[in-house]
């Protein structure tokens, strides 16, 4: 039978995890899959750790000599892969045992993206959180979803920049040139999901299965630092010239801004919430501001403010 789905783990580091995300594929309902783990240069057990699997399951290992980061993993998972969909896990998270049987089941041939439930399961805490849920099987237009997604149009269903919860037709993402900025470390799967979106033709939900998405204190979106703030404006910066080098900023000029002006007040809430020192949580605010003013055009960026919209956010 022929296999459907390549499944691509970026790995760094991680040999506490990488066993549990392992184990929650080989065990999956669903077995027309392929798994390709994309070692990013670890230099603690990890590597071992996906030997000794190996001898028991088959999957394809990618061992890389330099550390480049999880964008450069999965662009190496999507060129390698020859399966007709794609997705991503990442290796200290793991997935219900029926996920990708249940997202199958609801795929048709204009699907360009399948999107299922996402569960925060917060390690230190001993919780988990549904954080997306989708109550029925349905699919809309791309360009509805992004406005779902922008938060442009209000709905009972959100969609999360992760990219892990969701599937992808391949040949769709090699068509339209969409891969991961590898030169951006932070806030690249906001900018991956905005392309999608921007350009799929049909999405469509899946109800009951979820992706867990595992929470720690010392991660990096529990942090906030000037390197992660010059990220993030380089990552908006990055989308806006993708979208006009495609001649599709005019046409989502409005849903740019909306995802941009509710990703710039999450930093700032991750500033207020987890740098307790105010001389320096003034200082990453300030810095912020002044990388806006000189990267962007300020009246712009407040004109297409939509305050409804926003405030459904916080």
């Amino acid at each position: 039978m022929d296999k459907l789905l390549t499944v691509i783990i970026p790995v760094f580091n991680d040999e506490k995890n990488i066993g549990r995300c392992l184990e929650s594929l080989f065990n999956q309902t669903f077995n027309r899959m392929n798994i390709i783990v994309v070692n990013d240069a670890s230099t603690d057990n990890t590597l071992d750790i996906l030997y000794g699997f190996q001898k028991k399951h088959p999957f394809q290992i990618i061992d890389l000599e330099k550390n480049s980061g999880a964008g450069f993993c999965r662009n190496i998972g999507i060129d390698t892969a020859t399966t007709p969909y794609v997705t991503f896990i990442d290796s200290d998270d793991w997935i219900d045992i029926s996920t990708y049987e249940s997202c199958f089941k609801q795929i048709c041939n204009n699907t360009d993206v399948i999107n299922f439930g996402l569960v925060y399961d917060y390690v230190n805490q001993d919780r988990r959180e549904r954080k997306y849920y989708y109550p029925t099987n349905y699919s809309m237009t791309g360009e509805f979803a992004l406005s779902i997604y922008t938060h442009r149009i209000p709905n009972e269903i959100r969609i999360t920049p992760i990219v892990n919860n969701k599937i992808y037709r391949r040949e769709f993402l090699i068509e339209n040139k969409i891969l991961f900025h590898e030169e951006l470390r932070y806030q690249e799967d906001d900018v991956f999901t905005f392309e999608v979106l921007s350009k799929a033709a049909r999405v469509t939900f899946v109800k009951n299965c979820n992706y867990h998405y595992c929470q720690r204190e010392d991660s990096l979106i529990h942090t906030v630092s000037e390197v992660s703030i010059r990220s993030f404006i380089t990552a908006y910066k990055t989308l806006k010239t993708t979208l006009e080098s495609t001649h599709l900023f005019e046409k989502n000029r409005q849903a740019y801004y909306l995802k941009f002006k509710g990703s710039f007040l999450g930093v700032i809430k991750r500033i207020l919430d987890y740098e307790q020192n105010m001389k320096k949580r003034n200082e990453l605010i300030s810095l912020l501001i002044s990388l806006l003013i000189e990267n962007f055009e300020l009246t712009e960026f407040l004109n297409t403010f939509n305050y409804s919209a926003i405030r459904s956010i916080l």
